[in-house]
């Protein structure tokens, strides 16, 4: 709020402290998926997924009010500098009228008006003196000018950073609203006694055809396999590129649900020009048309136009061409097919170290999936923690699946 102080150092050390309280959540879920077996626990960890949610949607709006606090202040000393060179202006407007006016009075003129020598050297030094602050005003300006320019754009990317941080509230506010839900869910089912909630694991463990037959749809493209289909599908290509088939399924998954934009863009409206010409390459190798060629829309920051399933820039899916083509065979291979998808995720979660199959190399490999360089911005974590849950959740099924062939 205007006037008000906000002490952006205590809200850092807040953020730290939320930060360690959602490390040890996480560590907290990541050992109790696995020991899960009675009704407390399945509680427990499910008001620890709750838990670490509420916190993480806590500390991201302590980063968007850090955020705005940041831009107030860069505001104001825009505003600063911006007096400052109104004001250097008018100093060279200034230099600029006494040069003129020294100029126009010629030579001659100078000498028969100074009463003696010295007067004339004089006036011939104030003179020089002008032309030099003259000349030091004008690189001055430019300094301010330059920096101003810097400014302005570090400004930008502060509200682009804003946007950004409000956007992951949304999408932390809906896995909170889900875990609610799964806790509430359960808790109906089991009446809160163990002897439901055991009776509920053995038919979830003996119905292996509901699990055969469970939609894995991905959101935005029209695709929609039986689990079963789901899983022959990256089963080879896990083979190949090491990544295990939850993983896989999981992050397709995620992708497609939260790019709710996918498919929805045009590349002259969403994508980013650098990403023009490797988008015309591929739509031209796969003969496709640009103009209606699906990409995914701008979201209120940033830049969209990815393509398919498994949101790959242009640029990007062009660096992964070769390999997919020596893995799936198709030549060449399509962003928006299903296999090809699969298989440039498989790589690039691979080059990334999930290869290894270890909860924190995967978790990190999903994180620079979805961020890039960008990947330990604390303000993401909630990305890889949701793609390694949906990950525990399939390895589940795929687990019992296996245990009765």
């Amino acid at each position: 709020m205007e006037g008000e102080f906000v002490d952006i150092g205590g809200i850092i050390q807040q953020i730290q402290v939320l930060e360690e309280e959602i490390k040890e959540y996480r560590e907290f879920i990541q050992e109790a998926v696995v020991v899960k077996s009675t009704l407390k626990e399945e509680l427990e960890l499910l008001d620890a997924k709750i838990a670490k949610t509420e916190l993480e949607i806590e500390r991201v709006n302590l980063l968007i009010q850090e955020t705005e606090e940041e831009i107030r202040l860069k505001q104001e000393e825009l505003v600063r500098l911006k007096e400052k060179i109104i004001n250097e202006r008018e100093y060279l407007g200034e230099l600029l009228r006494t040069l003129y006016e020294k100029e126009e009075v010629g030579f001659l003129e100078i000498v028969l008006s100074s009463d003696n020598f010295s007067d004339f050297f004089g006036d011939i030094s104030n003179l020089t003196s002008v032309q030099g602050a003259l000349q030091e005003s004008l690189v001055e300006i430019k300094k301010l000018r330059d920096r101003l320019e810097e400014e302005e754009k570090a400004l930008i990317d502060k509200r682009n950073e804003q946007l950004e941080y409000k956007s992951l509230v949304i999408v932390q506010k809906g896995s909170l609203e889900e875990a609610k839900r799964e806790k509430d869910q359960l808790l109906k089912e089991t009446r809160g006694k163990e002897s439901e909630y055991q009776k509920r694991l053995s038919f979830a463990s003996n119905d292996l055809t509901r699990i055969r037959k469970e939609l894995y749809q991905l959101t935005g493209f029209g695709i929609s396999l039986e689990f079963e289909e789901a899983l022959e599908k990256v089963r080879p290509i896990s083979h190949k590129t090491g990544i295990r088939e939850a993983l896989l399924l999981a992050l397709l998954k995620k992708e497609s649900d939260w790019g709710f934009n996918v498919g929805r863009g045009v590349w002259y409206e969403d994508m980013h020009p650098r990403d023009w010409d490797a988008f015309f390459e591929i739509t031209e190798k796969l003969g496709l048309d640009p103009e209606t060629t699906p990409v995914s829309a701008k979201p209120s920051y940033g830049w969209g136009g990815a393509l398919g399933p498994a949101q790959f820039l242009p640029t990007t899916w062009l660096g992964y061409e070769a390999r997919v083509t020596e893995i799936t065979g198709h030549d060449p291979p399509s962003p928006w097919d299903l296999d090809d998808a699969l298989t440039a995720a498989g790589i690039k979660l691979a080059a990334a170290g999930a290869d290894s199959q270890r909860y924190e190399d995967e978790w990190q490999a999903a994180m620079i999936y979805f961020a890039g360089s960008n990947w330990d911005n604390p303000a993401f974590g909630f990305y890889g923690d949701s793609v390694l849950d949906l990950a525990n959740f399939y390895q589940e099924q795929i687990d019992l699946l296996n245990s009765k062939e």
